[in-house]
């Protein structure tokens, strides 16, 4: 067998295998009973579900069908809910992927969320009090800074990324996708279908981080969120 044999057999057998299937640490699209259970407001941390004034559960009729999410109804109170299954960074982990459908009701209207390391939330954000690490993604209508991925390891001061395109085109739904890449320390958000990211943030480096809770931003006319998907890639150990 020459070389390029054997090289083809290494790539198809070998590389094929590197990584297992994705763990899911959270997932949620608000049509289980009770699915608001879990969620904690960081104006009344400790009550779940949150006051309906925070947030509730939204309802709309798509193809004849009832679909349910979640609306995030005052600024700048955010949610969090535990993941069912916390994750700490390490040498096996490759990616974490947060999917998300997002939708801001109104032309100022926020949308905003934060995978971090706190078990319960803070306010206004979950890296306001500088004791925590994390990632996430945020933004809104029009165009400025505001618009933005990011990450902190134990600062009051995340790093971000932007450059200052909306990732909220419009009224409708749409779906982010922010992924942490480990290996390559690099944070992408891919917005709806794209191949190609929205934003590329690099020197990401999250290494030991362990992430216990999903954060969701509010504002005043609703920030929507629904069919939500925490998931971690992980170099298979045993190849």
């Amino acid at each position: 067998m020459n070389l390029r044999l054997i090289m083809t057999a290494v790539c198809l057998f070998g590389c094929g295998s590197l990584f297992a299937e994705s763990k899911v640490l959270f997932k949620s699209d608000f049509e289980q009973d009770n699915p608001l259970k879990g969620f904690v407001c960081s104006r009344d941390t400790g009550i779940t579900p949150p006051d309906a004034a925070f947030g509730m559960l939204g309802s709309e009729t798509v193809d004849g069908k009832i679909n349910h999410f979640y609306r995030g109804l005052s600024a700048p109170f955010g949610v969090s809910v535990i993941l069912e299954h916390p994750y700490k960074v390490c040498d096996n982990t490759v990616t974490i992927e947060i999917k998300v459908r997002v939708r801001g009701n109104g032309d100022c209207n926020f949308c905003m969320i934060d995978l971090s390391s706190l078990e319960s939330p803070k306010f206004p954000y979950q890296f306001s009090a500088g004791k925590s690490s994390g990632f996430g993604a945020g933004g809104y209508r029009h165009a400025n800074t505001c618009n933005n991925i990011y990450y902190y390891k134990n600062t009051k001061k995340p790093v971000t990324f932007t450059d200052n395109t909306s990732p909220l085109p419009d009224n409708d739904w749409h779906e982010w996708k922010l992924v942490y890449n480990n290996v390559d320390s690099t944070l992408v958000l891919y917005l709806d279908n794209a191949t190609t990211p929205l934003w590329i943030q690099k020197e990401v480096k999250l290494g030991g981080v362990e992430f216990n809770s999903l954060w969701l931003s509010g504002s005043q006319f609703g920030s929507d969120y629904d069919d939500i998907i925490v998931s971690v890639v992980e170099k298979d150990a045993a190849k």
